[in-house]
């Protein structure tokens, strides 16, 4: 966890390369967890932790590798646990968000709109399962970067 705490204090302050280092790290210490525990925990913290090295390598100038590595993130949603799927959709949600950003970095327009409305959706349905007294932080971010 530590590994992954210092990877995203550095991503958080934009040192990718030292970012990258740490997730790397937490990142296979984590998988070997999950492999022995199957845990829907372990299995979110990997899942976050794939976005950021996939937004890594977009600016590291390695697209393919970036685009792979949102792919993962995104299967691996599937592993974590149904009883919570808010949060499952709220994952979601981030990582559409990172890879269109990651799309429109790359000139792959028409594949960014398609993650900008899929994330669009998503909210939707984040924000119709929510209680009235609720709001979805960033609600309208994927309709703001949809019509830039």
């Amino acid at each position: 966890m530590f590994y992954f705490f210092l990877g995203s204090l550095y991503y958080n302050e934009q040192n990718f390369l030292d970012a990258q280092n740490y997730l790397e790290k937490g990142y296979r210490l984590f998988q070997k967890d999950y492999e022995m525990n199957k845990n829907s925990q372990t299995i979110e913290v990997i899942t976050m932790g794939l976005m950021m090295l996939g937004e890594i390598k977009s600016n590291f100038g390695y697209p393919q590798n970036a685009d792979s590595l949102f792919v993962c993130a995104l299967e691996n949603c599937n592993l974590i646990s149904n009883e919570d799927p808010i949060k499952q959709d709220l994952i979601r949600s981030e990582i559409f968000k990172t890879r269109s950003k990651h799309l429109i970095r790359y000139d792959d327009i028409d594949k960014a709109i398609i993650a900008l409305e899929t994330k669009i959706k998503i909210d939707s349905v984040i924000q119709h399962n929510l209680p009235d007294s609720c709001s979805l932080p960033y609600a309208w971010a994927g309709r703001y970067e949809l019509s830039r």
